[in-house]
């Protein structure tokens, strides 16, 4: 199966360090946080960016559960990013150094959470 296109877009407001992004007709601003000089009154891009990751993991793993028959009544995906020390970070682009990921299932044993991580994992 062939998956459609995702596109968005994003585009300067006119206030620096403070862009809206547009997926599909659905709005959000992001923010350069203060200490890049930004408003830092709304999520970032790193924030938008490690909540895609958390949100693909609830949404991909309430299916999974869902197609296997397993009882999930709630996920909770945390996802925390560690960027590169902004001294490191003076001779190219900010990166992250570190990522970890957090499950926490409720109405699903830990043997069928286990399968649904390791699906995650995998995909």
């Amino acid at each position: 199966m062939q998956y459609p296109p995702s596109v968005v877009r994003s585009y300067s407001s006119g206030v620096y360090g403070r862009c809206i992004s547009a997926a599909g007709s659905h709005h959000f601003v992001v923010d350069h946080p203060a200490y890049q000089d930004g408003p830092g009154e709304q999520p970032g891009p790193v924030d938008h960016f490690l909540s895609s990751v958390s949100a693909c993991g609830v949404l991909m793993l309430e299916r999974q559960a869902k197609l296997r028959g397993i009882p999930v009544q709630h996920i909770d995906v945390q996802v925390e990013g560690v960027r590169r020390s902004l001294d490191e970070s003076s001779t190219g682009p900010t990166t992250l150094e570190k990522v970890s990921v957090a499950f926490e299932f409720a109405g699903a044993t830990q043997d069928q959470a286990e399968v649904l991580v390791d699906y995650y994992k995998r995909h």
